[in-house]
């Protein structure tokens, strides 16, 4: 009688588990594909962006699990009206279960660790190899308190090169950009929210970060879309950012050659 009695609230217990976490998870779902907070325009973003589901997806059924098994056993085995004294089925501990959860628990935490961290690092790493750093686009990027500038050596560009007399990142869509990034005075951090990066910048070691653009987009458009200093700099590191510009590989094209002209009058 008592085994048939456990057999049935496990299969009550089961069935609420599979049915809470069936709704919570398509409530994350919507919150997934719907909240402002999940733009990205990277490649590298995405890696970012499905590491984060996939923790998201698999929290809700732990989620669910821990809480629904503190209120099932509150309710299943409360003590009814009429009923006085201690349950006949008392238990100090249950070392199947405490083996089990161990085990669970250790598993879990050795895939989170597999897939999505070295799995995504592993893809992080390869778009700064070949083939997928053929043709990268350099980008020199100095910081200093509390200002980003930026220059572009393949095209003759020089650090002092601006944008309408602004400090503009201008970059093409769907081309690697190779950031090779260097601080005069302390430590800073180059994060582009929708690219889904960010990168430390410190004093006397030049660091390489690569990006890819996917979307036509700019700070005006979304302010995900920004430059911005995201380690404590100074009074004004607050003020650390720069607008962001990603353009198509024909107007990226006429937007050098404007620059050019302008760099070779000042020159001139």
């Amino acid at each position: 009688m008592e085994r048939v009695q456990n057999g049935r609230n496990i299969s009550m217990f089961v069935g609420l588990w599979l049915f809470f976490s069936a709704i919570l998870e398509y409530f994350a779902h919507l919150w997934v594909i719907h909240t402002p907070y999940y733009y990205v325009a990277s490649l590298q973003g995405g890696v970012s962006l499905d590491a984060f589901d996939t923790l998201v997806y698999v929290s809700v059924i732990l989620f669910v699990f821990i809480i629904l098994f503190m209120a099932f056993a509150a309710v299943r085995f409360r003590q009814r009206a009429g009923e006085t004294g201690d349950s006949p089925v008392q238990n100090q501990s249950n070392l199947l279960f405490q083996r089990s959860w161990m085990v669970l628990t250790i598993a879990i935490v050795m895939t989170f660790f597999l897939h999505p961290d070295l799995s995504g690092m592993e893809q992080l790493w390869a778009y700064g190899l070949p083939p997928w750093n053929h043709g990268a686009l350099v980008v020199n990027v100095q910081a200093r308190q509390c200002q980003f500038r930026f220059g572009y050596p393949q095209y003759g560009l020089p650090m002092n090169t601006k944008t309408n007399g602004r400090d503009v990142l201008v970059v093409p869509a769907g081309r690697e950009i190779k950031f090779v990034m260097n601080s005069l005075d302390v430590t800073h951090s180059f994060y582009v929210p929708a690219w889904g990066i960010k990168a430390d910048i410190i004093p006397g070691i030049t660091r390489d970060l690569y990006i890819t653009p996917t979307q036509i987009t700019s700070t005006a458009a979304n302010p995900m879309v920004r430059l911005q200093c995201a380690q404590l700099c100074g009074a004004g590191h607050s003020y650390m950012e720069a607008d962001v510009e990603v353009v198509s590989p024909q107007a990226f094209a006429i937007w050098v050659a404007q620059e050019k002209t302008q760099v070779s009058n000042q020159n001139s």
